[in-house]
């Protein structure tokens, strides 16, 4: 699945307000057999952190890497707002990741490295939006 197709799909999720929600699983993963389970998060960087910020996508990838975890992608870029008649700008502090396939890690596995990562990411931006979605081609 392309990056602009699972972004447009995930994006849809921040877009749906409400709706039919599905019996409760043991995790995202129970909910999504035949798609590409992502994570979705909206985060607002804080003043002069924006290269902070990216330094812990990149750490947060490395750590997957770095553990043998090599089928997940993260995605990560500023929100673009706008519209056709007025034009289009990309936000210093708005910005969006997209994890796709994140296997999702025990906390018992999560080690200083995972601790390091997580910690530059709450240093240098607030959490505004983290949902799971279930994505798939359209049947």
């Amino acid at each position: 699945m392309s990056i602009r197709l699972t972004a447009a799909l995930a994006c849809g999720l921040l877009l749906a307000a409400a709706g039919a929600q599905a019996a409760p699983a043991a995790s995202p993963a129970d909910l999504c057999k035949g798609g590409q389970l992502v994570v979705v998060r909206v985060s607002t960087v804080k003043p002069g952190a924006k290269a902070a910020f990216e330094a812990a996508a990149r750490d947060h990838l490395a750590w997957y890497r770095g553990h043998g975890i090599s089928s997940n992608r993260l995605v990560v870029g500023p929100v673009i707002s706008g519209d056709m008649s007025k034009g289009f700008t990309a936000s210093e502090t708005e910005y969006v990741s997209i994890h796709m396939d994140s296997p999702g890690v025990p906390r018992d596995k999560r080690d200083a490295a995972w601790d390091a990562y997580v910690k530059a990411y709450r240093d240098s931006s607030d959490l505004a939006v983290d949902k799971f979605a279930c994505v798939r081609e359209p049947k």
